[in-house]
C-alpha cells in the first residue's frame, strides 16, 4: 500500500543519489486486473502532496500525471469547491494544449473517462 511516508522516502532516496524525480504516474486501467494496481485519484493527490512536503530542492519539482488517451494530463490538486484540477502538458488536440479543467471525482474514481477531459469541459 502506497503511503506518503513510503513515497516521500523513495523520492528522498532517489534525490540523494542524484536521480531527480520528474513524473509520478497514475496507473492506467488494465484489463484483467481491474483497479488492483490503482489508487483513487483523490487519494493519490493527497499522498503526492504530503510526500512533496517531505522534500526539498529538486525533490519538490516532480509532477503527478496520467498518460490519458487524449494526452499527458497533470493532476494539480483539489480546488476549494471540491473539484479536482487538471492541466494538459501534451495533448492530442490543439484546443487542449495547456488547458486547465476541473472535474468532480467520485471517492474511488481511478481514471478520467474520455468525455470528462475533452475540449470545452470546464
Amino acid at each position: 500500500m502506497m503511503t506518503p511516508m513510503c513515497l516521500g522516502g523513495l523520492l528522498k532516496g532517489l534525490t540523494a543519489i542524484g536521480v531527480i524525480p520528474y513524473y509520478i504516474f497514475q496507473c492506467r486501467p488494465v484489463s484483467g486486473v481491474g483497479t488492483h494496481f490503482q489508487v483513487p485519484i483523490l487519494k493519490g493527490a493527497e499522498i503526492v502532496e504530503r510526500a512533496k512536503q517531505m522534500q526539498n530542492g529538486f525533490g519538490k519539482g516532480f509532477k503527478y500525471v496520467m498518460s490519458h488517451r487524449t494526452g499527458k494530463i497533470e493532476i494539480l490538486g483539489v480546488w476549494e469547491d471540491g473539484r479536482m484540477l487538471f492541466k494538459y502538458h501534451q495533448a492530442k488536440y490543439d484546443a487542449d494544449r495547456g488547458r486547465i479543467f476541473a472535474v468532480k471525482l467520485g471517492e474511488n474514481q481511478t481514471w478520467l473517462p474520455d468525455g470528462l477531459c475533452g475540449a470545452g469541459e470546464v
